[in-house]
């Protein structure tokens, strides 16, 4: 795997490169026969067909080390191909050091990185409590958690292309088209996970049954548990979708070092005290730390999103 880490971090920047010139749909594509590249080699190599040695458990390394440097080829191919593309030459060799610009990625992307390790944090942390619970707690979260964790793609794409319009937008200095961009991202973030929300809510059943038998006497338990958590994770995910989309408006500004203080704040200082408050203290079990996790992102959503009206009020 190694031997992908510097095509995989390649991939990395230059995949953001041609989001950023809004021309998402190209890196989806590439992105989805990286998938298909790595699915492939996978079993090929794992198991050895069409000639080929078998590798077992170190195919997989190989596998995913050949889709990086698939996904790196393509994504070259793709830049030196398009026409929009090429007033940009960073492919032409030329290579200047720059510290000043390399400060100023510093001081933007160190925030987003912590911020991104508060957040699994977050989430690692409370699968540890609920895991102290039982096996049958830990269970029902690894079902909600799964079901959140699915349908907050979505918002994080739609937070992501809030990032790239903001921040074109305030390289052009339209204040207004800034302001409406971030809006516009925050709103379809919400109004997306309250439809989920009420999906959530009209079938949570069915949900949980395309994880087990819900016709099972041994798993009525574990269902019982897990609806009572999809409950939760309804109302959850409405405020996560608001402010992941707002995190994304702010990135377009700049502005990441007060969102990471804000996240400390909501995911660690609210949302991991209070779920553990409600679910140890007040006897309300893995519920009370899913109320927690809700909580301190509704903390998050809310404080985010006025930042970012306060900030766009500013440039406007």
């Amino acid at each position: 795997v190694s031997w992908g880490m510097i095509p995989g971090l390649l991939v990395v920047v230059l995949r953001s490169f041609v989001s950023a010139l809004s021309k998402p749909r190209p890196v989806m594509v590439i992105v989805m026969l990286g998938t298909v590249i790595n699915i492939v080699a996978n079993y090929t190599l794992m198991f050895g067909l069409f000639g080929l040695p078998r590798l077992g458990i170190a195919g997989i390394g190989y596998a995913s080390t050949l889709s990086f440097w698939g996904m790196l080829l393509l994504l070259i191919g793709y830049i030196l191909y398009d026409r929009d593309l090429q007033p940009y030459p960073i492919l032409d060799g030329s290579f200047r050091f720059d510290i000043n610009l390399s400060r100023e990625l510093i001081q933007i992307g160190l925030p987003l990185g912590v911020l991104s390790l508060v957040e699994i944090g977050m989430f690692t942390l409370t699968s540890f409590l609920v895991g102290l619970l039982g096996t049958v707690p830990l269970a029902a979260h690894r079902i909600a958690l799964q079901t959140a964790a699915l349908t907050f793609m979505v918002p994080m794409g739609i937070g992501l292309g809030t990032t790239v319009q903001v921040g074109q937008r305030l390289g052009q200095k339209d204040a207004l088209g800034m302001r409406l961009a971030g809006f516009a991202g925050i709103g379809l973030g919400g109004v997306f996970m309250l439809l989920m929300a009420i999906a959530i809510w009209l079938m949570p059943q069915t949900i949980v049954s395309l994880y087990l038998d819900v016709q099972d006497p041994a798993n009525q338990e574990v269902v019982a548990l897990s609806i009572r958590l999809l409950m939760v994770a309804a109302i959850f995910q409405i405020v996560d979708g608001v402010q992941v989309t707002a995190t994304g408006a702010l990135r377009g500004i700049q502005d990441t070092r007060i969102p990471m203080i804000i996240g400390i704040i909501s995911y660690w200082g609210i949302g991991l005290t209070s779920g553990y408050l409600l679910g140890f203290h007040f006897g309300m079990g893995s519920v009370g730390l899913w109320l927690g996790l809700a909580i301190g992102l509704l903390f998050a959503a809310l404080v985010l999103t006025w930042r970012f009206a306060r900030a766009s009020r500013i440039h406007h």
